[in-house]
């Protein structure tokens, strides 16, 4: 893995922060400690349990993680460590930049270039509009890839109807122009874009899966944006 794939999947599990970081360190110690098949038997009783009740894609991820740090140690290189004083600094500055890096690559897309710390609510409100039309489930594995910050922004004010509905590409940008964008639909088509299409680069398959529930009139939302929004997106 290079070093742009770790980074990659370091923002993608930056959400996941461990709390308690004091026991851990005391957990670590005294797995260390033991003897190298007890530590196996450790791992083996551990892992399966706290990977098995997630979301696949995000067990994956944890998976990568666990293989890339099992490859540096192989390679003499430094790894994570839970027993490291900076490790909650670390945890919460790596959650900065998973949300960071998220929101420029909105940023990115978007003709004005506006901050990223600008995007936190709009970048949302496209979301909480794609959470009420696919199903729960999608919605739950999306929440679980995203940035912790976005995801606790979602979290506090979540999309308000639990199963899926039918709604168009146009009702959609219509509900993102309500929400977001001041009613403005050509605002909001571009804005949609360059989430959906954000949200299919840092997590992949989630987003994927997501957009398969989605008829063929939502496709221009995902595909590069155009200098100008299609006919039928203006106001």
């Amino acid at each position: 893995m290079d070093e742009d794939e770790r980074r990659a999947v370091s923002e993608e599990l930056s959400g996941w922060e461990p709390e308690g970081l004091e026991n851990a360190d005391e957990v670590a110690e005294d797995l260390l400690e033991l003897p190298p098949g007890a530590q196996f038997g450790v791992l083996r009783t551990a892992i399966p349990r706290i990977l098995g009740p997630l979301p696949i894609d995000q067990r994956e991820g944890f998976l990568r993680v666990l293989r890339d740090e099992i490859e540096r140690v192989a390679l003499g290189e430094e790894v994570y460590d839970v027993r490291a004083p900076g490790a909650r600094g670390e945890h919460r500055a790596r959650r900065k930049a998973a949300l960071y890096n998220f929101l420029a690559g909105v940023s990115r897309k978007l003709h004005d270039h506006p901050p990223p710390r600008d995007l936190l609510s709009p970048t949302a409100a496209v979301l909480r509009v794609l959470g009420s039309r696919i199903t729960d489930d999608e919605f739950d594995n999306l929440l679980a890839q995203l940035p912790k910050d976005l995801r606790d922004r979602l979290e506090e004010d979540p999309p308000p109807i639990t199963r899926p509905r039918s709604m168009d590409a146009s009702a959609f940008i219509g509900r993102v122009a309500e929400g977001a964008c001041d009613g403005d639909r050509e605002r909001a088509f571009e804005l949609s874009a360059a989430v959906l299409r954000t949200l299919t680069e840092r997590i992949g398959n989630a987003a994927v899966k997501a957009r398969r529930q989605l008829p063929i009139d939502y496709l221009p939302l995902f595909q590069e944006l155009p200098a100008e929004p299609p006919p039928g997106h203006r106001g």
